[in-house]
């Protein structure tokens, strides 16, 4: 048993004296750690700033909701429409603000691939969009309701983008949606005089019952989860990129086995201690990936804490298992180890377009998304 550990100290050893592979286990938990460190939770999505045009120089209250209503407490359809450029803003922020609440338990249809946030001026919003903080950034006059009640929509919300955006155009359909809200909303409850339809709408609303547009291409039906990479992978893959480390490590590991094998290197050890060393050997290199995955979820705040936190780590250990034994497999039935190193670009590159490391390609084009199934990867993030 002392051979055995002493054969497993010096592979570890040996491959953390090589500077490619020291380098790919470092790399990982480094990059989660800057991410982790410099972009907070709340940040993740594509951040669009807001900006509120005031009027009087007053200060504009966002903390509250609902119906504008008169000194004797009726409802007051004037204030409503004066006030929809604030309540825009409200619905925007505050939509960001339950995405956050969501990312612990709730469900993928609550989500959305935008974070709103707010800005103290105008001058300060072009700043945040000049300097890529913001993907992109909306002026809303205060009194963008009135404009549109007098149908004065030219140039009413103003769009501030970064040449290098791709996203703003697609921000823009959330921000009308929003605003389609609200406006027909409120066109309901003028026709009607009456306050309960507005309650009324907002059921119907919430159970899908209003008129809506779907977006189809072609075949192919495109919802949130197609356009959208999970939680801390927006900033960062690390749960995708650490489960292709640890299986092309296995794969590599088995050829440096099988290299071995081939000099001699077990030749005078028995049968028993014979295996038990080459097992222990190609176990090395994916026990020392393991840990830096390990590490990399800490750092990217992706491992949870108590029991979660616990099945993450078994599910991590099962996988690194299954690597091992998919690399072991490859090693028995491949009898060169120069094949069996020429295959590690191709799991490489399949790996990292075919399974959903940075998108998952099946959704897009379901043709080819059995080729996916090939690499082990794939079982992993699915």
């Amino acid at each position: 048993m002392k051979m055995v550990f002493v054969w497993f100290f010096l592979s570890c050893k040996r491959y953390l004296k090589k500077p490619g592979i020291l380098l790919a286990l470092l790399l990982l938990p480094v990059t989660a750690w800057i991410a982790g460190k410099y972009v907070h939770p709340e940040n993740e999505g594509i951040k669009i700033a807001l900006y509120l045009q005031e009027t009087a120089g007053e200060n504009v209250d966002l903390s509250e909701n609902g119906e504008q209503k008169n000194g004797s407490g009726e409802y007051d359809p004037e204030q409503n429409w004066k006030n929809m450029g604030i309540q825009l803003v409200k619905d925007l922020l505050n939509s960001s603000v339950k995405e956050a609440d969501n990312t612990n338990g709730a469900s993928a249809e609550s989500e959305s691939l935008f974070w709103f946030y707010l800005c103290d001026s105008e001058e300060q919003l072009k700043a945040h969009v000049a300097s890529e903080k913001a993907e992109c950034g909306y002026v809303v006059p205060e009194d963008l309701g009135e404009r549109l009640r007098n149908k004065k929509i030219k140039n009413t919300i103003t769009l501030y983008t970064s040449p290098s955006t791709v996203t703003g155009s697609l921000s823009t359909e959330s921000i009308f949606a929003a605003l389609a809200r609200l406006y027909d909303r409120q066109i309901l409850m003028d026709h009607m005089q009456d306050e309960a339809t507005g309650d009324l709408y907002d059921t119907w609303y919430a159970n899908g019952n209003i008129f809506h547009f779907e977006y189809v291409y072609g075949d192919i039906q495109i919802d949130a989860d197609h356009v959208r990479t999970k939680s801390a992978n927006n900033i960062f893959p690390v749960k995708g990129i650490n489960a292709v480390i640890i299986f092309i490590m296995s794969l590599y590991s088995a050829c440096i086995l099988k290299e071995d094998e081939k000099k001699g290197l077990f030749s005078t050890l028995h049968s028993g201690e014979k295996q038990s060393c080459q097992i222990v050997m190609f176990l090395a290199l994916p026990v020392l990936s393991f840990i830096s995955g390990i590490l990399a979820l800490f750092f990217a705040g992706i491992l949870k804490s108590g029991i979660s936190g616990i099945f993450q780590i078994a599910e991590l250990i099962l996988y690194t298992t299954a690597a091992g034994v998919y690399a072991w497999i490859l090693k028995l039935l491949v009898r060169s180890s120069s094949i069996l190193l020429c295959l590690i670009p191709f799991f490489l590159m399949g790996s990292l377009i075919f399974t959903p490391v940075f998108v998952d390609i099946g959704r897009f084009v379901p043709s080819i998304g059995w080729i996916g199934r090939l690499f082990l990867p794939y079982y992993f993030l699915h």
